[in-house]
């Protein structure tokens, strides 16, 4: 089963759910095949972030992957400092989703991601500040 996370649909080839009940009403335990998580994780408070990502891996199936796209604060904060963004984009980087709780970047999700989660590839998007981390589920 596919299924797409986020606070918005914008996918409309996989199952949507915006918050945990929606997704643990969708998927039970091990039965999903690909979970993409699209702004998702931010939408959460910092502290509750690993047992988030924990959660979501219980929903995925042996083998089964998971995507993790979300804005990375460590390349919005760089490119502040240099000077090659601005304010406005900064700002439309960050808030253009009104439900971003918190602000995370791929080193910090990988640190807290459960060991069940081994990484398949991992991108950064300098110009959207946006990170893309690929996960199989291996145990």
């Amino acid at each position: 089963m596919k299924v797409y996370l986020s606070t918005v649909n914008k996918n409309t080839n996989s199952k949507w759910a915006s918050n945990l009940p929606m997704l643990d009403g969708l998927v039970l335990d091990s039965e999903g095949t690909d979970i993409i998580c699209d702004d998702f994780i931010s939408s959460f408070e910092y502290n509750e972030i690993g047992g988030l990502l924990s959660k979501i891996a219980s929903k995925i199936r042996l083998k089964g992957k998971l995507t993790i796209a979300d804005v990375d604060a460590n390349i919005i904060f760089r490119r502040g400092y240099n000077e090659e963004i601005s304010e406005n984009d900064a700002n439309i980087a960050l808030f253009a989703n009104q439900k971003r709780k918190s602000l995370i970047s791929l080193k910090t999700v990988i640190k807290m991601l459960p060991p069940n989660l081994e990484i398949e590839s991992k991108t950064y998007d300098h110009q959207t500040c946006r990170f893309i981390l690929v996960l199989r589920r291996v145990s």
